[in-house]
């Protein structure tokens, strides 16, 4: 399980770009319960990202409208948001040298309180990671600590909505090019798979473990 910072970010995000807002919800919620150790392991899920300098990855979002830029430190199962915008727009800048502002190195680990607090933790992180310390290090271990006190803080101010199922079951459709069709043998016939799509028919624990195997839409999503 990864801790994906900054949440407010990443909400930022789809309210800046509401169309893509349950592309990036869902992205945000397949990622979070992964297990993934290096880049090949998550190169097999997501075999259209690429990797770029400074450990970040690239996902297309919505398709190839939008781009998803962060940093994954596999290390410490931590992801960090880094940038998200239109192809267009990805085309025209430099993806590494995108950053947080960069403040104090020295970072007194204690609950978070305010934002202030909170923007200084993740500005502190970034500069970790940046130096690329050890997860069995000293300073590591502090970063291990600083990124459960984020946590706790996100938890608590910026919890990411969890997708509609049925919305999130068609927006795996559309990604994977499938129709209802496809799914004939699944979970029924075409006429039945509709309606489950369109709300007419329940969408059971058993019909959700079949999308789940099938799709892999987040079981938390399937039962929300």
């Amino acid at each position: 399980m990864f801790n994906i910072v900054a949440r407010k970010t990443l909400l930022g995000y789809c309210r800046q770009f509401p169309d893509a807002a349950r592309s990036l919800q869902q992205w945000y919620y397949e990622f979070l319960k992964s297990e993934f150790k290096n880049f090949n392991e998550l190169k097999e899920v997501y075999p259209n990202q690429s990797l770029v300098k400074d450990d970040r990855v690239v996902f297309n979002i919505l398709g190839n409208k939008y781009r998803l830029v962060v940093r994954v430190i596999f290390d410490f199962k931590a992801v960090q948001i880094k940038w998200f915008g239109t192809h267009a727009v990805y085309d025209q800048i430099n993806v590494e040298k995108i950053d947080y502002k960069k403040g104090n190195e020295i970072m007194i680990l204690k609950i978070i309180k305010s934002n202030k607090e909170y923007e200084a933790m993740l500005d502190w992180v970034d500069q970790m990671f940046d130096r690329k310390v050890k997860h069995t290090s000293p300073e590591g271990e502090q970063v291990q600590v600083a990124l459960l006190l984020l946590k706790e803080y996100e938890d608590k101010y910026h919890a990411i909505p969890i997708p509609d199922p049925l919305e999130a079951i068609k927006l795996k459709m559309a990604e994977k090019r499938l129709k209802s069709k496809d799914l004939i043998g699944l979970v029924g016939s075409k006429g039945y798979i509709s309606s489950i799509l369109s709300g007419k028919k329940p969408l059971t624990l058993d019909i959700a473990r079949k999308f789940y195997k099938k799709l892999g839409v987040p079981a938390e999503i399937l039962l929300s």
